[in-house]
């Protein structure tokens, strides 16, 4: 291939790559622009549902896989986006996420010893932030 041949050829991948480029840039627009509808409606529909009823609802309507479990709630925060404070996050709050998400896997696994120390983890998080609650509580007064 001689040098005008080949500045032809990358000029011709230059183009194409940058099609495809701004191609996928506005299929990900879209994307993102359903994913805040559905989750506004997914929000609607949890709202509507009693407890545990939603988790219910998105395994009969959408199927049980991790995967939509996981696609609904991105759809959730993309709509409705949690607003995280300045300064590192809540260190039990993470504790109890964690446990919550180990809680859960222990109790579809069976594993009764697994559960127990979870639940264990998610009570000791709770009361510190409790413990913090009263002390925020007895400098306000």
């Amino acid at each position: 291939m001689n040098t005008e041949e080949k500045k032809k050829f990358d000029n011709s991948l230059t183009v194409t790559a940058v099609r495809l480029f701004n191609a996928d840039a506005a299929a990900f627009q879209k994307s993102q622009d359903a994913s805040k509808k559905a989750g506004i409606a997914f929000r609607a529909v949890q709202k509507s549902k009693p407890e545990g009823g939603f988790t219910k609802w998105v395994r009969d309507n959408l199927g049980r896989g991790e995967v939509i479990r996981q696609r609904v709630y991105y759809c959730i925060r993309a709509a409705h986006p949690v607003k995280q404070e300045a300064g590192e996050p809540n260190r039990e709050w993470l504790r109890i996420s964690k446990g919550f998400k180990a809680l859960r896997v222990a109790a579809e696994n069976g594993n009764i010893g697994a559960a127990s120390k979870a639940a264990n983890r998610i009570r000791a998080a709770v009361d510190a932030m409790l413990s913090k609650a009263r002390v925020a509580h007895k400098r306000a007064a």
